[in-house]
């Protein structure tokens, strides 16, 4: 039997609360302690659900996407001003955590049916805070003039951590995701780097760096699938992607 867990609405709740007061306070000290009740609700909603398998399962199934998608939201609605983004970016956070905390809490399914039903909405909350990593680091790059090595170690960190866990949950065993998420995570800082010359706005430049990994994983992922279905499924994937960043890339220079 399907149900609401009280931990999973608790936990929304306290963070929605939390979204509320953090767009209200005007220092810093207040923005931080809002900010770190968000992230330890966070981590004790999900320290303390079922597992998926095993602890590296676990982790990069659902711990990875899971704070990668609530850090970002959390720097993109820090570095935003407008009342209606804000709005949107913590409705966005409180789904996400929502769906994914109420899937790992449901009742009554066995661990891997648990993790059958994560796959599809941890994939696309993992790319959504990719995203907002990388808008909110071309923001802060720009709004504080900050040297580019100096956001090199969280781009790199973020870059890396993603595509290993999107390289596992296709199905690509550790001593081969290694090597190909540190050559992705290098990369991605090149990309990031050229990405800042463009005359385009930092979430344009969020999308467009976010699609350049999407193409790459998607890249090494068809040269990995075992079936003609799955080589096929990534390479429109990887087609689409490089369509839409084309697309994208003309429209935000002269739209």
């Amino acid at each position: 039997m399907q149900y609401f867990s009280p931990k999973v609405v608790v936990a929304t709740g306290v963070v929605a609360l939390s979204f509320f007061f953090l767009a209200r306070v005007s220092g810093w000290l207040g923005a931080l302690f809002w900010i770190a009740v968000i992230l330890v609700t966070s981590f004790f909603a999900v320290r303390g659900a079922p597992r998926v398998g095993e602890r590296e399962r676990t982790r990069y199934t659902v711990t990875i996407p899971f704070f990668t998608a609530i850090t970002g939201f959390l720097l993109l609605f820090v570095l935003v001003e407008k009342v209606v983004l804000r709005s949107v970016i913590a409705g966005l956070a409180l789904f996400v955590m929502f769906v994914v905390l109420h899937t790992l809490y449901r009742s009554g399914l066995p661990e891997e049916l648990r993790a059958r039903y994560l796959l599809p909405p941890l994939r696309m909350t993992l790319y959504a805070g990719v995203f907002g990593w990388f808008a909110a680091s071309f923001g802060v790059a720009v709004m504080l003039q900050i040297p580019l090595w100096i956001l090199s170690v969280p781009l790199v960190l973020v870059a890396g951590l993603s595509s290993w866990s999107l390289l596992r949950l296709a199905g690509l065993d550790a001593p081969r995701a290694y090597p190909a998420t540190l050559v992705l995570a290098l990369l991605t800082f090149e990309f990031f780097w050229v990405i800042t010359f463009l005359p385009i706005g930092y979430a344009v430049q969020g999308w467009l760096l976010g699609g350049a990994l999407y193409v790459m994983v998607q890249a090494v992922m068809l040269t990995v699938h075992t079936t003609e279905r799955l080589e096929k499924r990534s390479r429109i994937r990887l087609l689409a992607a490089i369509v839409t960043i084309i697309i994208v890339a003309i429209l935000a220079r002269w739209v």
